[in-house]
Order: structure tokens, then C-alpha cells, then sequence
């Protein structure tokens, strides 16, 4: 009989290689591309996790203010009964009291238009911001709803189709709300609304700042949320707010309600899969550019220290954010274009960082960045993942065959990326300098006619655009390597896909369950944050090189040894922080294959000769 012909291993392996786009392929996509030789392996997850599979702490974080059944369903009950707690002070003594004082004022603002016009919808509107300011004065254990009969009469207004429903003749009450709610609804452009509008600037700008302030804090952003809804409510035009002390009753449609002020599990909390403490070092990324492009070269100079210390911050978000749209576009992709992705934007950052410093005529900051980086990444850290993995775990095992291509794969790597230089310094040429001596004694003898000459001599190579030997051999035989270590990669990444991924992927997990859901970033979306955060860096990169010697001057660094350490270092601070995050996991096998794949990387990054013929920089020291 013969084999059906999706069953046949092409058909099965263009099944694989096809694009995905539901969560659970690709999450699992995501997982076998963690495990193949030269992709970096990115800890992240591309999918969002089910609810019902997250923890009672990610559930306590993910409440919506205006949704109080996700509130009183997630949140512990201790918190909704302890209003009195220090993040609630916290609250009260930093913020609470000027955003009150801020509603007081648009309170007063409305009764003074109200002693003028006379419009009774002003006097409402003054009532309602004083509510609302002694609310948010101390806004825990209370909530904002709307009033019981504006909701029913609401609910009957908007049932049926074509039907119109009206309260009693009798209820004066029911029928003044019932209009005001209709006048809320159908005239936007009422210039009494537009009269109130001006002074809840005030309030509006007063929940700006607070929102602000308590989102970069991190552990404070339900007050951020909080504030958020009180900007809202500064250009909200319903009249009949009212606020109500303990927990939201289900008769009542609740429009705000805030348990505590703060939560120390918010360090979890993410934007569509990106870490909150990674998107608020954004706020490093704007600062940087502004100043960089706006202020004099001067007082950049007079600011060095300053200026470079942001930013080097801004790298970590950039280089966080890159390496999570590529994952997370290739996740969704077929294999081949996330290899692509991966072996053309991997190392984007220290690509861009060494074309502007090769610009600049730093060729020995290049080299000493080079090699912090393979150091870095060969030992550091997989150092790093080994120690935390044996804090936690006792024994870890690994996939023998994926470690041993990475390994034999990184050894050519390294002999194709010194090969030149140590050739060279074999059998280069070599100069003898020679100085005199200094603090010599002079008139050693008593012979006046006799003297004592002495001469310093060191053995130093010329520059290897003087020397023939390296015109001749060394420099076709750095274009050779130049153009095997990338066919090196190549060949490692046909071996894993394609001849050998079987035993590559033995140690794959790739479980059914917990597969995930949406994808957190969809492929334009990770195309347009890539290409935004490659721009980004380009911009940064610049301000960076132009305060890096003043900078470093300041705080008695060379270039060697900063290359050697920060430029090598941060560039990779988010391949760091995946490989702990993978050893504290178990999976030791990912946190030592990122720092193979990075040194791989880096290694066949040969075309950085390339890059130096473009600049204008005649003579770089540096072979290889």
C-alpha cells in the first residue's frame, strides 16, 4: 500500500516550515526554535498564558478599575478589607491631598458659574467634584456608580427595538434624572458643559502628573489606574455620580472602584508580553534622544557623565524589546525566515554601536568590545546560569547533541576569528624603537672626555597596512574566514533543521498542554517594533560615541577597559537576564546554548571589516 502523501517525510517537514498564526502552534513553533543551534533562545513566552492557568498573585495585578467582578474575584480578601496599609498612606501623604485639592478647585470653579448663570446642571456639576474630591482624597473602600434609579431608567431606555419607554409623570426625582441623562447622551456641544470643561483643567492635569509619577514606580500602579479614570472623569459629563463606602453591590453599575494603592507582585505585570520595568526604561530612550539632538555638543561635554549613564540604560530596553519581536516574528513564520531573523537583527545593537565607533576612528575600542563580548558570552554567562541553576536544583541534564554541535560549531568560530591574528603576530614584521634613557647620571667618571649613552629598545610591529607579510597573506586569508565563519552558520543551522533534528530535538520540550492563547505581538506588530527599536538605537548611538571619551575621562576609565567591560556587556543584558531565567527554570540546556549562540554570533560577525572600509578610517589596527 502506498504511504498517503501527508504522510510522506516532505510533506511532514513543509508542514512544519509553514506559517502559523493560531497561539498554540506557535507557542509550541516557539519552544522548537529555543532549541535549534545558532537561534538564540529568548525565555519570553509569544503567546498569552490562559487565565485560568495564571497564579491568584498575576490574577490580583490584571483587574480592571471599572470592572469590580474581577476585583472582588482575584483580589485576596485581606486586601479588601485592610484599607488602612502603607501603600494606601503612601497615597494619601504624596498624592491623595493635592488631587483632592485640585477637584476642590474645579468644585468652587462650577459654583461660581452656577452663582453667575444660574444653570442648576452647574450646581449638579459643582456637587459631583466635591464628591469626587473628598473620593479621592482616600479612595480605598469606597467606589463611584452611577445611582440606582438612573441605572434602571437607563436599562428601560435603551431595552426593546424602536420602543420607548417613560418613567411616572408622578416621579419628579426619576424624571429629572432621566433628562439629565438624556441631555448627557445627545448634546456634546452644550456651551455650559463647555464652561465647566475649563476648570476641570485643573483636576485633569493634577491626575496626569500622579498617574505619571505612580506608573514608573512600578508597585504603585492600581494609583496609576486610579488616576487614569480621574482624568477621565475631569471631561466626563454625567452629573450624577455618586460614591458609596464598602464593596460594589451587583444592583449597582460601579464606575470605579480600587482595592489598595499598590501591590508588591506589580514587578510582574507586562504590556502585550513586554516586562513593566523594561517599557518604563523607555522613559531613558526619550530623555537620551531629546538631549542628544536638542542641547549643544558642549554641554553634552560639560554633561558626559550624565548623558552616557542614560544612554547605556536605554540599551537594555532596546536590545529587550528587539530580541522579543524577533522571537516572536519567527514564532509565527517559517523556520528559514526566523533563522534569517535571527542571524541578520541577533546582534543588531553591537552592529550599529561599532559602525558609529569605527566611524569615529575607535578601532581599538572595537576590538577590546569584540572581545569582552565572546568572553562575556562563552563564560560569564554560562558561569552566571550554572550558578543560580545550582542554587536551585541539585543535578540538571542536558540534550548531549544539540551541546555538542553548538560546541564544535563555536570552536571553528573561534579558531576562524584568531587564526589571522595569531598568524600575524607569529610571522609579521617587527621594528626595533629605540629612546634614550631618562634620569641618567651624567659625568659618571671623573673623565670629562668620557660619557655613558643608554638607549630603551622595544620590539613593536608596524601598522598592518605597512607591512607586506600582512598585505600578502594575512589579510586574503582574514577575507577567507570572513567568508567561511558565516557558511559555518549556515551549515549549523541546515544540520539542526533539517539533516539531524531528531537528536536535536530530543531534549525538545514541546508539550501539549499550556500551549497558550493569543499571540501577545502579531508579526506587523514585532516588524514595526523591531524596525522602531533598530531606529531608535541608531539615534542613541550617536549621542553615545560623541560623550563617550569625555565620559569615560571623567570617571578615569580607558576605552579598552570600557569596551571591554560596559560596551561589551550591556549590549547583551537581555541574553543575560534569559539565561538566569532559564537555569532558575531547570532548563539548563537553553541557558547555555544563549551564550553559544551569541558567541557565534559575534564570531561570524566578520563583515565588520566591511563596515570599516566604508567609514572613512584608513588604518584599524585590528586584524581580525
Amino acid at each position: 500500500s502506498k504511504v498517503p502523501p501527508s504522510n510522506t517525510p516532505k510533506a511532514a517537514m513543509e508542514a512544519e516550515d509553514a506559517v502559523v498564526v493560531d497561539g498554540p502552534r506557535v507557542e509550541v513553533r516557539h519552544r522548537r526554535l529555543n532549541s535549534l543551534f545558532g537561534i538564540i533562545p529568548w525565555k519570553s513566552r509569544v503567546t498569552e498564558r490562559l487565565y485560568d492557568e495564571r497564579s491568584v498573585a498575576v490574577k490580583s495585578i490584571l483587574f480592571s478599575p471599572d470592572r469590580p467582578s474581577t476585583i472582588t474575584q482575584y483580589v485576596e480578601p485581606r486586601v479588601l478589607s485592610d484599607h488602612i496599609n502603607l501603600a494606601n498612606l503612601f497615597w494619601v501623604a504624596f498624592f491623595g491631598w493635592w488631587v483632592s485639592l485640585g477637584r476642590l478647585v474645579s468644585s468652587a470653579w462650577s459654583f461660581l458659574l452656577y452663582m453667575g448663570l444660574r444653570k442648576k446642571r452647574l450646581l449638579l456639576f459643582a456637587e459631583r467634584e466635591l464628591r469626587l474630591a473628598r473620593y479621592f482624597f482616600f479612595p480605598f473602600n469606597k467606589y463611584v456608580h452611577l445611582p440606582r434609579k438612573q441605572v434602571m431608567l437607563s436599562t428601560r431606555a435603551t431595552d426593546g427595538e424602536g420602543e420607548q419607554h417613560r418613567a411616572p409623570a408622578t416621579d419628579d426625582a426619576a424624571t429629572e434624572v432621566v433628562a439629565l441623562l438624556a441631555h448627557d447622551r445627545s448634546s456634546p456641544h452644550h456651551h455650559v458643559d463647555y464652561l465647566f470643561m475649563i476648570g476641570a483643567i485643573v483636576p485633569a492635569f493634577l491626575h496626569a502628573v500622579a498617574m505619571v509619577a505612580t506608573w514608573l514606580f512600578v508597585l504603585t500602579i492600581p494609583a496609576s489606574k486610579l488616576n487614569l479614570h480621574g482624568v477621565l472623569f475631569s471631561f466626563d459629563r454625567r452629573v450624577t455620580l455618586d460614591v458609596s463606602r464598602g464593596l460594589p453591590q451587583a444592583d449597582e453599575e460601579t464606575v470605579l472602584f480600587v482595592p489598595s494603592a499598590g501591590n508588591h507582585f506589580y514587578y510582574k505585570y507586562s504590556l502585550r508580553g513586554v516586562n513593566i520595568i523594561v517599557a518604563n526604561l523607555f522613559a531613558f530612550v526619550l530623555a537620551s534622544i531629546i538631549l542628544g539632538f536638542v542641547m549643544s555638543k558642549d554641554w553634552l561635554a560639560a554633561h558626559a557623565g550624565l548623558i552616557f549613564f542614560m544612554c547605556t540604560v536605554s540599551i537594555f530596553p532596546l536590545a529587550y524589546c528587539i530580541g522579543m519581536s524577533i522571537s516572536s516574528i519567527a514564532a509565527q513564520s517559517t523556520f528559514g525566515v526566523g533563522a534569517v531573523l535571527n542571524a541578520s537583527f541577533g546582534s543588531i545593537i553591537e552592529l550599529i554601536l561599532y559602525y558609529q565607533l569605527l566611524r569615529e576612528e575607535r578601532g581599538a575600542t572595537v576590538k577590546s568590545s569584540l572581545v569582552g563580548t565572546v568572553l562575556g558570552t562563552m563564560l560569564l554567562m554560562p558561569g552566571l546560569a550554572m550558578i543560580f541553576s545550582g542554587l536551585r536544583y541539585k543535578e540538571r541534564r542536558f540534550n548531549r547533541a544539540a551541546a555538542g554541535v553548538s560546541a564544535a560549531l563555536l570552536l571553528a568560530a573561534l579558531v576562524g576569528i584568531f587564526l589571522p591574528t595569531i598568524l600575524f603576530r607569529t610571522y609579521g614584521s617587527y621594528d626595533m624603537q629605540c629612546t634614550h634613557c631618562t634620569n641618567l647620571q651624567q659625568n659618571v667618571t671623573a673623565d670629562p672626555n668620557r660619557s655613558l649613552e643608554c638607549l630603551q629598545c622595544t620590539y613593536e610591529q608596524p601598522d598592518p597596512a605597512d607591512d607586506p607579510f600582512y598585505r600578502d597573506k594575512v589579510q586574503p586569508l582574514s577575507v577567507v574566514c570572513s567568508v567561511i565563519l558565516p557558511l559555518t552558520y549556515l551549515i549549523g543551522l541546515w544540520f539542526t533543521l533539517r539533516t539531524h533534528a531528531k537528536e536535536i530535538d530530543a531534549g525538545a520540550s514541546e508539550a501539549d498542554g499550556d500551549n497558550g492563547h493569543d499571540v501577545l505581538m502579531s508579526r506587523s506588530v514585532g516588524l514595526s517594533l523591531l524596525c522602531g527599536c533598530t531606529v531608535l538605537f541608531t539615534l542613541i548611538s550617536e549621542t553615545l560615541v560623541t560623550v563617550l571619551e569625555p565620559a569615560l575621562k571623567n570617571i578615569g576609565l580607558s576605552e579598552q577597559t570600557a569596551g571591554l567591560t560596559l560596551l561589551a556587556l550591556v549590549p547583551n543584558s537581555a541574553e543575560f537576564l534569559n539565561a538566569v531565567q532559564f537555569a532558575l527554570q531547570g532548563n539548563i540546556s537553553l541557558a547555555l546554548e544563549i551564550g553559544c549562540a551569541a558567541a557565534v554570533q559575534v564570531c561570524t560577525r566578520r563583515s565588520l571589516r566591511a563596515l570599516g572600509a566604508f567609514t572613512r578610517v584608513p588604518r584599524v589596527r585590528c586584524p581580525t
